[in-house]
């Protein structure tokens, strides 16, 4: 199966489908990237910072941001924010991809990546990925150094 991993200056239509998707998972994250998006609060336009969609036969299939983390006052550590991939598509590389295109956008901008899930699978998946569990940070469930900024 391929699929496209595209670098996203707005929202694309077909998002309301994976938001759907994953309010009936009860995630609300896709709930939020809309609203922050609607009040300008995180376009993903600041330094370092991306929104990647990942589609197959031009319908969106998963989505995935980098931010500067907001949580913390360290301007070298990103957030992986928004990561949803429709349960049709999972397991054949899509949520893995669009990691990929996350670190590489981060890579030069932050030395650390960070996160928050209190899913048991995406736990799991992010640690696949080489991501570290976190215990007693808040805002945080795992972390990834990134290889040194250039």
């Amino acid at each position: 199966m391929s699929f496209k991993i595209s670098l996203l200056s707005e929202l694309p239509p077909e998002l309301t489908t994976l938001c759907d998707m994953a309010r009936g998972e009860g995630f609300g994250m896709l709930d939020r990237l809309v609203t922050g998006f609607k009040t300008e609060a995180n376009t993903f336009t600041r330094r370092g910072e991306a929104l990647f969609g990942a589609a197959q036969d031009g319908k969106l299939v998963g989505i995935g941001g980098l931010n500067i983390d907001p949580y913390f006052d360290e301007p070298d550590v990103g957030r992986l924010r928004h990561l949803y991939v429709h349960p049709d598509y999972r397991c054949i590389g899509v949520g893995r991809r669009l990691n990929a295109e996350i670190e590489r956008a981060a890579k030069g901008y932050f030395g650390k990546l960070q996160l928050f899930t209190s899913s048991k699978s995406a736990s799991h998946f992010y640690e696949a990925l080489g991501f570290k569990p976190v215990i007693g940070v808040k805002k945080v469930s795992h972390f990834k150094l990134l290889c040194s900024m250039s």
